[in-house]
């Protein structure tokens, strides 16, 4: 309780010295080249428009043109996922397609498979009476 009532009477000042104080300064210290090398890394990968990476005063004229730059990009990505569009549908009808002929084919092979049956027992049956035949 008596830590509650000492923060409580303590200046605005005095809670950020307090806080300050409880920061581990020695292991930021030791960990700022990480912090500053990953800082430069990600750096790049912001595209500000002018060349110094630095940002700059948003304007009215900078904002237009950030506008159109995502319209096009959209109008793009509009094209690119018709034009997608447009090839799966043709694929879909080739499947469509190749699954009436693989049936097509199975009806087939079913019926050749059929008369091979009828060959193959017929052949069987002309052995047994060749083989009677022989016997007799």
């Amino acid at each position: 309780m008596a830590k509650v009532e000492k923060v409580e009477k303590m200046g605005k000042a005095e809670i950020v010295w307090a806080g300050l104080q409880l920061v581990p300064w020695d292991k930021v210290i030791d960990k700022a080249p990480d912090i500053l090398r990953e800082a430069r890394c990600m750096l790049p990968s912001f595209k500000w428009k002018n060349k110094s990476n630095a940002p700059q005063k948003l304007t009215v004229e900078i904002l237009s043109e950030n506008i159109v730059q995502l319209e096009n990009a959209l109008e793009e990505q509009a094209t690119l996922i018709e034009s997608m569009t447009e090839q799966s549908i043709g694929m879909i009808d080739k499947i469509k397609e190749l699954e009436e002929a693989n049936q097509k084919l199975l009806v087939e092979q079913g019926a050749v498979k059929n008369k091979l049956n009828v060959a193959l027992g017929l052949s069987l049956i002309s052995i047994v009476i060749a083989a009677v035949a022989i016997l007799r």
